[in-house]
């Protein structure tokens, strides 16, 4: 009798309904997980080509009504921009099965969180799960009133600080990945990791050289390029850097008119100072600092 009353309120997931919004690299991965647990997974994701889900052995939806209809969990692992700003709102909240479960570890902004305390408070849907809320950081503890955190209050709520990766692999992962990209950068490659690249002609091309408009020019914020294509000398036999204030080109490093101390202040140059070490050690074969892909250098301009 006491495991009974203990169970009371539990949910049974195997053969319940996961809704995924957004079947993207992490949406993937919950999917198949869920799948394993018993979850029969259906997904809405309107960039995706069709066919996508007999690849994973999912079931697709076409509209987000049908799939908050269907759902008994609906998980959110899309992306935040203008189209879907609280995606989840009074109006989509009630087209949600009574008792259903929201879970958001996607962006805070998908999710009103007003709609949300209210349903939760209202029993329209059973539970909610956040890992990251429209304000952060997050601070529905310390004690304001419910007006100016309107979840403060809510029943059923689970609160999360979007920090399940963080571990000691992970993070030697994450600088190993740095300063992968960092050489990938250096030798003129547009990094594996950068997504929506708004400028990639500004990394060299394929040819091994400039895009036309770029020798010799100035690209916006950064220094002067005069370089027309990238080294192709052995790593052994390359040149060392120009010599500051020495002419034939603009010192990166050192003092003179087009030194990146001037643009970057001390930090910035010990920063790059240590990309050009990174390069010498790992083989890039880097000829000449000017050789750094301008793109790279305006992100090191960025505050540190």
């Amino acid at each position: 009798f006491k495991v009974r009353e203990a169970a009371t309120g539990c949910a049974r997931i195997r053969g319940d309904t996961l809704g995924i919004v957004g079947l993207g690299r992490i949406g993937s991965a919950v999917a198949l997980r869920a799948k394993a647990f018993g979850f029969t997974v259906i997904f809405y994701d309107p960039y995706l080509p069709d066919g996508i889900e007999k690849s994973l052995g999912l079931t697709r939806v076409y509209t987000l009504q049908d799939l908050l209809f269907q759902s008994d969990c609906v998980s959110l692992h899309c992306t935040l921009n203008e189209h879907n700003h609280h995606l989840i709102n009074e109006y989509t909240i009630k087209q949600m099965r009574p008792g259903a479960f929201l879970v958001n570890t996607a962006r805070g902004g998908l999710v009103d969180d007003d709609a949300l305390a209210a349903a939760l408070k209202q029993g329209r849907i059973r539970a909610a799960a956040l890992d990251v809320h429209e304000n952060e950081p997050y601070n529905v503890f310390q004690g304001q009133s419910a007006n100016q955190c309107p979840l403060k209050d809510a029943p059923n709520l689970l609160c999360t600080p979007h920090a399940a990766f963080y571990s000691d692999a992970s993070c030697t992962e994450l600088r190993e990945m740095a300063a992968s990209e960092i050489r990938r950068a250096i030798v003129g490659r547009i990094p594996d990791c950068l997504r929506n690249c708004v400028n990639k002609e500004y990394f060299l091309s394929s040819t091994g050289s400039y895009p036309e408009g770029i020798n010799g020019g100035y690209y916006a914020g950064a220094l002067p390029v005069q370089q027309t294509a990238h080294s192709t000398t052995p790593h052994d036999t390359a040149p060392p850097p120009p010599v500051p204030g020495a002419g034939g080109g603009h010192s990166v490093v050192g003092g003179g008119g087009g030194g990146i101390r001037q643009h970057l202040g001390n930090k910035g140059a010990a920063l790059l100072s240590s990309i050009i070490i990174i390069a010498d050690c790992t083989g890039v074969g880097l000829c000449h600092v000017r050789e750094l892909p301008w793109t790279l250098i305006c992100l090191l301009r960025l505050p540190l």
